[in-house]
């Protein structure tokens, strides 16, 4: 809640992103962790416990909270890269239609529309396209 408040989210935005965070976090803490300190305490000799128990923490219970972080990560780039797609696919759509309505007003007058002078020159077998706006 603190990293929320000081990345300047509102407190309420803060408290409900917790909420719906920890719910998840905590359910597979309490299916973890049970497991673990069961192998601790039947298998693991007393002198290796704070090891086994520092080391199942790292390599394994940081990942498992890596990867749920992530997943809430990918949801929400897939969803702005969603919006972005369908946006850019709008824009294309839009950019056709008016290249459509150009080219075929371009194929009915032999002059280009007022202000715009499209000049080509040919230089070592490459056309340069200038556009000049008036």
């Amino acid at each position: 809640m603190a990293i929320s408040l000081l990345n300047g989210e509102s407190i309420k935005a803060s408290f409900n992103n917790v909420k719906n965070r920890i719910k998840n976090v905590m359910l597979t803490s309490l299916k973890f962790w049970p497991i673990v300190h069961c192998i601790t305490y039947w298998i693991i000799p007393s002198r290796h416990r704070v090891l086994w128990v520092n080391c199942v923490d790292l390599f394994v219970w940081i990942p498992i909270l890596t990867l749920k972080a992530r997943k809430n990560v990918d949801k929400e780039e897939y969803a702005v890269a969603k919006k972005k797609k369908e946006n850019e696919s709008n824009r294309l759509s839009a950019a056709s239609t008016l290249s459509t309505s150009y080219s075929t007003e371009s194929k009915d007058s032999d002059t280009s529309p007022a202000g715009i002078d499209d000049d080509i020159e040919s230089g070592s077998g490459h056309e340069i396209h200038h556009l000049h706006v008036y």
